[in-house]
């Protein structure tokens, strides 16, 4: 997609700022950057691969619900343990 193209040079242009790489888009509102982003992934989903850099910038529901497993699990393994 040319436009993912477009969205991880300017991400990376960026350093992974999005409301920075949406300005260099033209795009004003972070809204409408990152639910277009979302919406081209939840119709293309194999393009995550290919453009890394904005699958990070925009994970899905499913992958932040993963890492928020993620950190309660090692949250509760680091716990002291009880009396």
């Amino acid at each position: 997609s040319a436009e993912l193209e477009q969205v991880e040079a300017a991400l990376r242009r960026t350093r992974g700022k999005k409301a920075a790489a949406g300005k260099l888009l033209g795009l004003n509102d972070r809204f409408v950057f990152s639910r277009r982003i979302r919406r081209l992934y939840e119709r293309f989903p194999e393009l995550a691969t290919k453009y890394p850099v904005v699958a990070a910038a925009f994970p899905t529901e499913a992958e932040k619900a993963k890492d928020k497993c993620k950190v309660n699990r090692s949250e509760s393994s680091s716990a002291p343990a009880g009396r």
